[in-house]
């Protein structure tokens, strides 16, 4: 993760359940855990049916977990639960005026905002929440722009924790190739529509090892986890999604 640091700052743009386990209601609950270094996380879960696979979504830069506001009802249609999560990098710009609260707490914590690696340990804490809950549901994660990057190197180090990895507009700096290419778990990986993005996917894409690894190149399409929004992305958003729904289906 060290050359991860520099060379991601030039990017363009990020165990406590209510109720009890096993949720079988469609509404949102508020969820905390601790990271590994004893910051506190927050995020929003939405259960789905028992047993169901739960799908891990983080966020861009300067973001928070309202970013996949209007993208989770998708893919509850698709049968999933989802947990979005405010990552310590990131705040409320676009997303909406939600507060970022792990950011928030890391920064009374630290008197500093968090760099883009800083939140990996945050993307840990997720995974092992969403292990902890129930050890025998599939999971799969969600990365935008920074966020892109982190899910490589969760995947790459939690191979059996994490069934599939969906990676958006990721950028190919040399720490991200060279994990990228230890990666043997299912990849869905995308860009936006702009040619410099579509070609930093396909450099990636290329040195996985995954044998069940797609990149989709859409010909309308957003920075980041904002490619799947019918808000930010009305027009090419369905062709996201298509190819998506095909990748996913074939492994729940």
């Amino acid at each position: 993760m060290k050359n991860f640091v520099g060379v991601a700052l030039t990017l363009a743009c990020g165990f406590a359940i209510a109720g009890g386990s096993g949720p079988t209601v469609s509404s949102t609950q508020a969820v905390t855990f601790q990271a590994g270094d004893g910051l506190t996380v927050y995020a929003n879960y939405i259960p789905a049916s028992p047993g169901a696979p739960v799908i891990l979504l983080f966020h861009q830069a300067d973001n928070n977990k309202s970013e996949y506001a209007d993208i989770t009802p998708q893919f509850r249609r698709l049968g999933f639960a989802t947990l979005a999560v405010d990552a310590r990098s990131g705040h409320a710009t676009h997303a909406g005026d939600n507060r970022n609260l792990t950011a928030e707490a890391y920064e009374k914590k630290t008197g500093n905002t968090a760099g883009y690696d800083q939140a990996l340990p945050d993307l840990e804490a997720a995974l092992a929440w969403a292990k902890r809950a129930d050890q025998q549901r599939k999971v799969f994660v969600v990365g935008s722009s920074y966020s892109a990057n982190l899910v490589l190197f969760l995947g790459a180090q939690h191979p059996q924790d994490v069934q599939g990895i969906l990676s958006f507009s990721p950028q190919a700096n040399e720490a991200t190739l060279k994990v990228a290419s230890t990666v043997k778990i299912p990849v869905f990986i995308t860009s936006s529509d702009s040619t410099e993005e579509i070609e930093a996917v396909k450099a990636i894409y290329s040195v996985l090892k995954s044998a069940n690894k797609v990149q989709y190149v859409p010909t309308s399409g957003s920075h980041g986890a904002l490619a799947l929004s019918s808000v930010f992305n009305p027009a090419g958003n369905a062709g996201y999604w298509k190819a998506l729904g095909i990748f996913l289906n074939g492994l729940k």
